[in-house]
C-alpha cells in the first residue's frame, strides 16, 4: 500500500510541475482593467447577466462570443483624451507622470528608498503607489523615463519598474553617475531593451502636442548631486509645468539667467520644499499658480520648510503636499482641475 501511495504522490507532483511549467509564461502577460465610469459598469453588469443567461440556456457559442467581446472591449476601452500630470505619493522622493491626450507618456523619476544591504528589495513603492495608477489608466508602456540625478529617492525603483512596465527610452546624464551606478543602469536597460539617451545631447522632446524641454542649468562640477538635476519644462497648449527635481538655489540662478520663465502654471517644488531651493527671487520671478511638493508625513528633515511655503503662498493660488494630500493629479482642461487621492 505504501508503495502504491508513493507512486500516486509522485504522479501528482509530476502533474503539478507540468502545469506550473505550462502556465508560468502566462504570468508575464498583463491585462490592465481601467477605472470604469458608472455607465461602463452598467454595461459590464448587463453583459455578465447575458453571459449567464446564454450559459443556462446552453447557448455555449453565444456565451463564448459575448464573453470574448466583453474582454476585448474592456481591454481596448477608449479613454478620456486629456493631458494629465500626476505627482505620486512616494514619501521623501520624486515620481511624476505626464500623459498626453493621445496617451503618450513621460515619467520623471521613480521614487525609491534606502534599504539595508542584506534585504532583497521587492519594489513596494512601484507595486503599491505607481502600478495601480498605471493599471487604472491602461498604461502599458512609458515612452520616456527621465531620471533626474543619481539619488535613490529618485531612481531606486528603476530596476523593479523596468521589470513590470515596458520603458522605451531612458534619459539620464551619464557624467553624474559613478561607474558602478551607470553599469547597473546599463545592465537593466539592456535586459529590458531600453534605449539610453544622454540628456546633454538633446534639448527637447516632441510628444504629440507637447514640447518637453530639458533645461540647461545643471552644475556637473559640483560635489552636490542635487545640483546635477535635470530640470524639465513641459509646454502643453497655454500651460507650462516646471519640474525642479532637487535643484538648488544656484541652479535657479542659472535658470533665471538663461531662460525667460514667467507665469508657470504648475511648479514641482525643488528638493521636497527644502530651504536649499525655492529662493524668494526665483518664486517671485516664475509666479507659479499651483505648487506641488513631494514629501512624507512627519519626515525627519521637516520638509517642506515653513519659509518655502510662505514664499510659495505669495504667488500660488494652491499649494499641495503629498504628505497631506496623497497623490496629486492635475488635468489640463479649461479649469485646470486638480484632484487628490490618499493611499
Amino acid at each position: 500500500a505504501l508503495y502504491l501511495i508513493k507512486h500516486i504522490m509522485q504522479l501528482f507532483f509530476w502533474l503539478h510541475d507540468l502545469l506550473v511549467n505550462l502556465l508560468l509564461p502566462l504570468s508575464h502577460w498583463q491585462w490592465y482593467i481601467p477605472k470604469l465610469t458608472h455607465i461602463e459598469l452598467v454595461f459590464v453588469f448587463i453583459s455578465v447577466l447575458t453571459i449567464f443567461m446564454f450559459y443556462v440556456m446552453k447557448w455555449y457559442l453565444k456565451c463564448a462570443i459575448v464573453c470574448l467581446s466583453l474582454t476585448l472591449i474592456i481591454a481596448l476601452l477608449p479613454f478620456d483624451h486629456l493631458a494629465r500630470f500626476t505627482l505620486f505619493d512616494v514619501g521623501n522622493g520624486d515620481a511624476m507622470l505626464f500623459e498626453t491626450p493621445l496617451h503618450s507618456t513621460v515619467m520623471i523619476d521613480t521614487g525609491g528608498k534606502l534599504m539595508p544591504s542584506n534585504n532583497d528589495y521587492r519594489g513596494s513603492i512601484t507595486k503599491y503607489k505607481i502600478l495601480p495608477a498605471l493599471k487604472q489608466r491602461n498604461i502599458h508602456q512609458l515612452d520616456y523615463l527621465i531620471i533626474t540625478h543619481p539619488h535613490l529617492d529618485h531612481m531606486g525603483e528603476f530596476k523593479y519598474l523596468a521589470s513590470m512596465v515596458k520603458i522605451k527610452s531612458l534619459i539620464i546624464n551619464p557624467s553624474s553617475y559613478q561607474s558602478v551606478q551607470y553599469s547597473n543602469i546599463y545592465t537593466i536597460a539592456k535586459l529590458h531593451n531600453i534605449s539610453i539617451i544622454d540628456s546633454t545631447t538633446i534639448t527637447h522632446i516632441d510628444l504629440d502636442e507637447c514640447s518637453i524641454q530639458l533645461l540647461d542649468a545643471a552644475i556637473i562640477t559640483s560635489n552636490d548631486k542635487n545640483e546635477h538635476s535635470i530640470i524639465t519644462l513641459i509646454n502643453y497648449k497655454q500651460y507650462q509645468l516646471l519640474l525642479m527635481a532637487d535643484a538648488t538655489i544656484r541652479n535657479e540662478q542659472l535658470l533665471l539667467q538663461r531662460y525667460n520663465l514667467k507665469n508657470i502654471d504648475v511648479l514641482k517644488v525643488g528638493h521636497h520644499g527644502s530651504i536649499t531651493s525655492s529662493s524668494g527671487e526665483f518664486i517671485a520671478s516664475i509666479k507659479p499658480k499651483i505648487s506641488v511638493i513631494s514629501a512624507s508625513k512627519n519626515n525627519r528633515y521637516q520638509f517642506p520648510a515653513s519659509q518655502v511655503v510662505s514664499r510659495l503662498a505669495k504667488s500660488s493660488d494652491k499649494i499641495y503636499n503629498t504628505a497631506q494630500h496623497g497623490a496629486i493629479t492635475i488635468v489640463f482642461d479649461a479649469q485646470m482641475k486638480t484632484s487628490v487621492e490618499k493611499s
